[in-house]
């Protein structure tokens, strides 16, 4: 079944379904799995959340293991905490929409900020009465365990609530759970806090919550892009706008774990810091710059007008001005640092090199190799700087950076990365280097792969490898294939193939049963995404061959059914590559021994040659294909 892909904004449907095999790929934007993939990536559930979804859906009885008195009693703790929260929730906001001092003072408020009823309902808004244990004896009454409230620091050790005369904020988490709470003051007493955020607690902790991504999540994958403001206030009135790609951190910086939020939730890892024209703003765009950088997303910075913020702006132009006002103004953290300080280091070189230091670290920190490269030649366009100096200061900071990362990899007892061997030299992969370091990636050897041939064997292994090749000796396909290629599974080019290849043999010699299905909810997700890639294809069988020219297939099965003659010939192929690799081996061998006095080495060689070209020469006139010598 074909349709338009729910994770990205296209109009010619690429997002394919195969219900026999319980999986969806899109051609589009790359995403694909299983049903429980699809929840995980599409509502952002857990996998435990996904499982239990579908169980309820289809009403379909699950089979859990036993859990330990301790598990049990976490799991319990968990759901009455967020209980509680929910509570919370409700209670705050029926004191605002319920009592006469909460519609006149926080109501009221709302409605002078311009918050429509389909906002302060979307986003929970609330009211904290002014009394000081009306939460705590609420729950109480209701029947629940005030120990709880103070667990989630909604009630203090001495019974009084957390919040008071305070409009709330509910926080919840990407699958809609409240997790805490933001209270913002209506007093103007300067003395008094302007905002006053839940303390950390089981549930919530604030580096892994965005304030809005559970409602901007849908729209973020539509776009391709995540709006990053400063505000609650900020981010509904951008949803509110129709602008609704939009979150906040939740008083604080955003940090790494906000960056892998919002890169799980963008196909590309779009983000726009959209700040305040004060001197704050531009601060904030600075200081988040670091943790967005090192998680590999595309960043751009909105600096809007002087006295301006989101809420202000969107408020007084509309949705549409906003829209424009990004799409002219969005420049590349690189243009906009030097933006900001162009007056500064047009007049001051003492300035431009430490600009240049502070461009040339944020630079190392992104780890694709080609986008710092483009950066690097930004940076010495814009500043008329030798190129080849800041690359070898940015190789000079990553190579510190992997010294750092590789000791305290030997002070925990473990090696980081690849080792050259027993040389004793250091291993450094070269693409973390725009120049070749002075200490080189320990080379292989190997003059062409066999990756193609390797990936075939692993297709027909997860699709088929269950299925029967020689029914009359019960063996398998798996059986056929690892019993021809068991002697040299070592020796695969691609090791990630190998790895999966050992799994299946592993798995086969321990009599486990390893299928389709257990491929396709692997727990690495490397092995998920490949399942899904080498069995879902763009294309179909043309239908004319049998319905307009009458001429259906008489001797054999159709080819995705047919997986003997399949097996047989991705054998063949590999089998091939690899006599055709030791035919090269042996003819530099060849060239070798020619320049030197062992005849009869130079003998011997040149006879194991002309055998491993007969052989490559059979298996080639097998499978009808041309050897080029």
């Amino acid at each position: 079944m074909i349709g338009l892909c729910p994770f990205h904004g296209e109009k010619t449907p690429s997002f394919n379904v195969s219900p026999g095999r319980n999986i969806f790929k899109c051609f589009g934007c790359g995403k694909g799995g299983d049903a429980v993939t699809f929840l995980k990536e599409h509502e952002n559930m857990s996998f435990e959340d996904a499982i239990r979804w579908i169980a309820s859906k289809y009403r379909l009885q699950l089979e859990e293991i036993e859990l330990s008195a301790e598990d049990v009693k976490d799991r319990l703790l968990q759901d009455s905490l967020y209980l509680v929260n929910d509570f919370a929730a409700d209670h705050f906001r029926k004191q605002m929409m319920e009592t006469d001092y909460g519609k006149s003072v926080a109501l009221y408020y709302c409605k002078q900020r311009g918050f429509l009823d389909e906002s302060i309902e979307k986003f929970s808004i609330g009211w904290a009465a002014d009394a000081g244990d009306a939460l705590t004896k609420a729950a109480a009454s209701a029947g629940y365990n005030v120990d709880l409230l103070k667990k989630l620091k909604l009630s203090t050790d001495t019974g009084r609530d957390f919040f008071r005369s305070r409009l709330m904020f509910p926080i919840q988490n990407l699958t809609g759970k409240f997790v805490g709470f933001a209270g913002r003051t209506l007093s103007n007493d300067k003395s008094v806090p302007k905002y006053v955020n839940s303390p950390e607690s089981e549930l919530y902790i604030k580096s892994k919550v965005l304030y809005g991504a559970f409602q901007a999540k849908k729209a973020i994958q539509q776009l391709d892009e995540c709006i990053v403001v400063e505000g609650y206030s900020d981010v509904i009135s951008l949803h509110q706008s129709g602008i609704e790609n939009a979150v906040a951190p939740c008083g604080t910086a955003l940090v790494e774990d906000h960056a892998r939020i919002i890169k799980r939730l963008t196909r590309t890892g779009n983000i726009v810091f959209l700040f305040d024209g004060d001197a704050a703003g531009i601060a904030a765009a600075t200081k988040n710059l670091k943790n967005v950088l090192s998680q590999d997303l595309n960043v751009k910075i909105v600096i809007l007008p002087d006295a301006e913020d989101p809420d202000s702006y969107v408020r007084k132009h509309g949705a549409e001005a906003m829209r424009k006002y990004i799409a002219v103004h969005a420049q590349d953290f690189i243009f906009f640092k030097i933006a900001q300080q162009q007056k500064e280091i047009d007049r001051d070189p003492v300035s431009k090199v430490k600009l240049l230091r502070e461009l040339i670290g944020l630079i190392a920190l992104i780890p694709d190799q080609i986008r710092r490269s483009v950066y690097i030649r930004e940076c010495s366009s814009r500043l008329d700087v030798s190129e080849q100096s800041l690359v070898s200061e940015l190789n000079k900071l990553i190579y510190q950076d992997l010294s750092k990362k590789k000791q305290a990899a030997d002070k925990s007892g473990s090696r980081a990365g690849q080792q050259s061997g027993d040389t004793g030299e250091e291993y450094f992969d070269e693409s973390d280097f725009l120049t070749k370091p002075k200490k080189s990636v320990h080379e292989t050897g190997k003059t062409f792969g066999s990756q193609l041939q390797e990936k075939d064997i692993v297709r027909i292994l997860i699709t088929a490898g269950e299925r029967i090749y020689d029914e009359s000796n019960s063996i398998s396909i798996a059986d056929y294939i690892l019993g021809n290629i068991a002697e040299v599974i070592d020796d695969f080019d691609d090791k990630f193939y190998e790895s999966v290849v050992k799994e299946y043999l592993q798995r086969q010699n321990t009599g486990e049963v390893t299928n389709f299905q257990y491929f396709i909810q692997h727990p690495d997700e490397k092995v998920r995404r490949l399942t899904v890639d080498l069995t879902t294809s763009p294309d179909e069988y043309s239908p004319n061959w049998e319905k307009r020219w009458q001429l259906p297939l008489q001797f054999q099965k159709m080819p995705e059914e047919n997986f003997t003659l399949d097996t047989e010939q991705a054998l063949k192929r590999f089998l091939l590559r690899r006599v055709g690799q030791i035919c090269q081996k042996n003819h530099e061998r060849i060239r070798e021994l020619s320049s030197g006095d062992n005849m009869d080495e130079l003998v011997i060689a040149m006879k194991a040659h002309q055998k491993y070209v007969e052989l490559r020469n059979s298996i080639a006139k097998e499978l009808g294909v041309v050897v080029l010598k």
